[in-house]
């Protein structure tokens, strides 16, 4: 179940009544939550990061405080109708100063949109000298998000984008585990170094970076809500026994945008 599901029957459970982030928290099923560095208080925030970035779904009761929510597609019948969201992202709880003015960090609800930021400011976050090839192309049984290609060190990046809604070990692991797989897989080698366009002053290092297996997975995340080193060293435990390349690694990446109320001017933070 996602998150945003045990959110939804919350309300649904409730008669849809007005519930502030904490209200809902206490009725969830705690079992959606992953590993949380920051404990009960980060699994909170992620309630509240799922309510604002799922605004469209949600009337929103200003005046409280907190602010209380309810769900805005609850039908006669108690059942959720389909919502198609148009924000991109909202305001979450964190404001950072430059200058005198405030900016807002962005809260994504959808990970295609946070996808969308990580491309165009790919640059910030693998260096002035990598290329990202928006590919996506299946790994074993699973689909990454991009490609990376850093031309002064000639390394090729699998790339991973995931919102903080998105569960450690129900979401992200798994996928980076079937990564490490999917790249020892002939019939997956080949399609890469083949039906993939690749830039041609680009292309036969990248052919040789796939044969040799030399190649980093990172995961962009808006917000790193679990121990990043905790997490490398759990996946290399797991991923010692079938790996036979040593220097494959796994890197997370903090990517966060923060927003202008004035000109819409943007913020942002890479850890």
């Amino acid at each position: 179940m996602r998150t945003i599901d045990a959110v939804v029957g919350v309300f649904q459970g409730s008669g849809n009544a007005w519930l502030n982030y904490n209200e809902i928290y206490e009725q969830m099923d705690k079992s959606v939550f992953g590993q949380n560095k920051f404990g009960e208080r980060g699994k909170r925030n992620i309630v509240y990061r799922i309510l604002l970035g799922y605004q469209d779904m949600f009337e929103v009761d200003e005046s409280a405080r907190p602010k209380k929510f309810r769900l805005a597609t609850l039908t006669a019948d108690n059942s959720q109708t389909e919502v198609e969201l148009t924000k991109k992202y909202s305001m979450g709880e964190a404001t950072v100063f430059f200058n005198g003015e405030a900016f807002h960090e962005a809260v994504f609800g959808l990970e295609r949109d946070f996808e969308e930021a990580v491309k165009e400011n790919h640059a910030l976050i693998f260096g002035e000298q990598s290329y990202y090839y928006d590919v996506r192309k299946r790994i074993g049984k699973r689909i990454c998000d991009a490609f990376v290609f850093d031309k002064e060190v000639g390394k090729l990046i699998v790339v991973e984008n995931e919102i903080a809604t998105h569960d450690l070990w129900g979401h992200i692991i798994p996928q980076i585990i079937e990564f490490f797989n999917g790249m020892r897989d002939d019939q997956t080698k080949q399609a890469l170094k083949y039906d993939v366009e690749w830039n041609a002053d680009d292309k036969l290092s990248i052919i040789e970076a796939i044969d040799k297996e030399q190649y980093e997975i990172v995961v962009v995340i808006d917000a790193l809500t679990f121990d990043a080193k905790k997490a490398r060293k759990d996946i290399n435990e797991l991923i010692k026994h079938f790996v036979r390349n040593k220097s494959i690694s796994i890197h997370f990446r903090e990517f966060k945008m923060f927003s202008s109320d004035k000109d819409q001017r943007r913020l942002f933070v890479v850890n």
